[in-house]
């Protein structure tokens, strides 16, 4: 045997130490895209969470939570990263997010919170934001109905009180008590009486709704706020168990380490590929019904869902500011 085959590796010899090479590094590639994903995991819970809080200092500031900003810089007749019906300066309170859902659901209006737009990206791709129309509504506006928890005997000062038998002189009847409203604008947000048709539809992995008990869409619960009903002047008036004013107000949603559905900032990026799971394309198809799936309830066809999800309630967020949606 030559010197030159003792001293060196053969071509078979070479062959297998970098199939081995190989076959290490792609091992140590697939052990690794765990931990990738929850490192990225986590950067993305501190992420939605600091975009939550700018949201909810705003709704409390504001009493109605910012319209969704466009995610084609090319399309928005406002400023980039402004909401929707803000005008040219960006800088208009629009009476609501208008009647087509495409204009419920968009980008972080990072402007309009006053937040760095590096905030409203996750992994390069922008994070949706989407809410509920009935929350951003201009509250200035009078004619806005509110829901019935939000004209109790809690929610008004006692203006003029009559005795039982003082009459109107115009009708010749009892006369009524006036009661004027402690805090109306704070009512129309917190009891919004726009129908739950309009509202954001948040399930789990078994399709149940994470609201458990729907808002009330029944006319009766919903007058103006300076009318209270049911009446607080009467002994037992009370709120029913079933009927409710509490809805998401709004949902964000950060798509994941590969961004399938993300907006990429010429509209929406791709809805189906191989990586994406059932859920995840519901969250990406635009039709407001978004799904969460929990790390630990993630199994089946759902195993490889990585999309994030947070959202919040008209409670949550007062709650979280240190307030109550259920005291003026």
């Amino acid at each position: 045997m030559s010197s030159s085959m003792q001293d060196g590796f053969t071509l078979v010899e070479m062959a297998i130490v970098v199939f081995i090479s190989g076959m290490l590094l792609v091992l140590a590639a697939t052990m690794s895209i765990p931990l990738m994903r929850e490192a990225h995991h986590i950067e993305t819970q501190a992420k939605l969470a600091n975009i939550s809080k700018a949201i909810d200092f705003y709704a409390a500031q504001n009493l109605r939570v910012p319209c969704p900003a466009s995610p084609n810089p090319l399309e928005n007749k406002e400023p980039f990263g402004a909401e929707e019906g803000s005008g040219p300066g960006g800088k208009v309170v629009p009476m609501d997010c208008g009647m087509d859902p495409k204009h419920w659901e968009g980008i972080v209006p990072f402007r309009t919170l006053g937040i760095p737009v590096d905030w409203i990206r996750d992994g390069g791709h922008f994070i949706t934001y989407a809410v509920s129309p009935g929350f951003a509504q201009d509250v200035s506006q009078e004619a806005i109905p509110v829901h019935s928890r939000c004209r109790t005997a809690d929610w008004f000062n006692a203006g003029i009180v009559y005795a039982p038998d003082i009459n109107d002189p115009k009708t010749n009847r009892q006369a009524e008590n006036v009661l004027l409203p402690k805090n109306a604008r704070k009512a129309r947000f917190c009891c919004s009486g726009l129908l739950a048709s309009n509202d954001l539809v948040i399930v789990d992995a078994n399709g149940k709704s994470q609201i458990f008990v729907a808002r009330q869409t029944n006319a009766d619960s919903y007058k103006t706020a300076n009318v209270p009903f049911p009446d607080p002047s009467k002994p037992g008036a009370g709120i029913p168990d079933n009927d409710r004013a509490t809805a998401p107000v709004y949902l964000l949603i950060s798509p994941g380490m590969w961004g399938e559905g993300a907006f990429s900032g010429k509209g929406r990026a791709k809805t189906s590929g191989w990586r994406m799971t059932p859920a995840e394309k519901e969250n990406a198809n635009g039709d407001r019904k978004y799904v969460e799936i929990p790390v630990p309830e993630r199994a089946g066809k759902e195993k490889s869902f990585d999309d994030t999800v947070l959202w919040r309630t008209q409670d949550m967020i007062f709650a979280a500011q240190n307030g109550s949606c259920s005291l003026p």
